[in-house]
């Protein structure tokens, strides 16, 4: 548990960019009345002088937090060291500079990136979507926040369903339900949501947010990180290998777990090399996925062969149901702690290595449907 104290020193260091400058603080706000679901989440931090309302005596409840909002808020929780952050500015500052996220951002999306909150496709993405620019009116949905929060804190994503009582969790992928397990083991999220309704697709309010720091700030012990560093040759710290292991695996999920289960990644004939300022790692890569799990006679070319009385029917449903593997050699390239992804094109003893991203790569027709 963190203590009331520093728990109140990270809270004010996110809110300090969430929530207005300019009014002074206030135990109760004109639109958040006693019976309002947040009230006590709200009154209790101003009360500790964590939050500020707006000039007009409100707090706003219901306006929904911005994207580049929500990387401040983490930074704020996880309470990262200088050194930390030090590395993480050398290693992302210029990746997001050129991104165009603003100056008063800039280190706390440097420290998500060190963190594998996200990857620096998500910043791409986010990029596209005009969310890194102060002002953004399009805002990430309560879906994305479950991911990058389960991230954060370094919780373990579960299939324990049993506890995601939500009438419409069947509408939200894989992905989504096992970031949300936790959070809903740990207290942060109810189990049912306030509605019984996620509302994944939503924005997360003010209000929300304030019970989500309150909650994870009491439940979960922020994770202590040390800067990773390469292995010595005594073992120390995090290998090459290891990290690119851990690249190509944030990579797979976030390119394949919106339609697919990532199960597992496996290697064969790794190989480790540094050449011209760059470390590279290569190997034999097997991405093994299957389909989520439904009933395999809703699935349309399964349901017209059930209908047709196909032979191969019964074949076609077992297949869809098992997990099937993507084999493919791949080369990773590290420059300071930039990757870079290539795959071999050739099939043949000598690599014709070509760059790409996992999210740009097309699954063969015969593995998934």
């Amino acid at each position: 548990m963190i203590s009331m104290k520093k728990r109140i020193l990270l809270i004010t260091l996110a809110i300090i960019l969430i929530f207005p400058i300019g009014s002074v603080f206030a135990k109760d706000y004109h639109d958040v009345p006693k019976d309002h679901w947040a009230y006590e989440f709200i009154r209790k931090l101003s009360q500790d002088e964590v939050i500020k309302g707006y000039p007009d005596g409100g707090f706003h409840p219901e306006e929904k937090v911005a994207y580049l909002e929500v990387f401040k808020l983490f930074q704020g929780i996880l309470e990262p060291s200088d050194e930390e952050l030090k590395v993480a500015k050398e290693n992302y500052g210029s990746i997001v500079e050129k991104a165009g996220v603003p100056d008063w951002a800039r280190e706390s999306m440097a420290f998500a990136l060190q963190r594998r909150i996200i990857t620096e496709n998500t910043l791409e993405s986010a990029k596209k979507q005009n969310l890194l620019v102060n002002g953004a009116k399009k805002v990430p949905d309560r879906s994305t926040i479950v991911v990058y929060l389960t991230r954060a804190l370094r919780l373990n994503p579960s299939e324990n369903f049993e506890v995601l009582k939500h009438k419409d969790i069947h509408e939200y992928n894989y992905m989504i339900k096992t970031h949300l397990v936790p959070l809903v083991e740990k207290g942060i999220f109810e189990s049912t949501g306030s509605d019984g309704n996620f509302e994944g697709n939503r924005g997360v309010r003010r209000g929300e947010m304030a019970k989500i720091i309150t909650l994870a700030t009491s439940n979960v012990k922020a994770p202590e990180v040390v800067p990773p560093k390469d292995t010595d040759k005594d073992g120390n710290g995090k290998s090459f290998q290891q990290e690119a292991e851990e690249f190509l695996w944030t990579e797979a999920k976030e390119a394949f777990s919106s339609n697919y289960q990532v199960l597992r990644q496996e290697f064969k004939n790794r190989k480790t090399e540094s050449a011209n300022g760059k470390e590279v790692f290569t190997a034999d890569y097997t991405l093994v996925m299957k389909n989520y799990d439904k009933d395999p006679d809703t699935v349309d070319y399964i349901k017209e062969a059930k209908e047709k009385g196909d032979p191969n029917y019964e074949k076609l449903k077992k297949e869809y149901l098992e997990p099937k593997e993507w084999n493919f050699k791949i080369k990773v390239e590290k420059t300071d702690t930039a990757f870079t992804l290539f795959t071999d094109t050739s099939n043949t003893d000598t690599p014709d290595w070509k760059e790409v991203k996992f999210q740009e790569m097309k699954i063969p027709e015969n593995l998934l449907y």
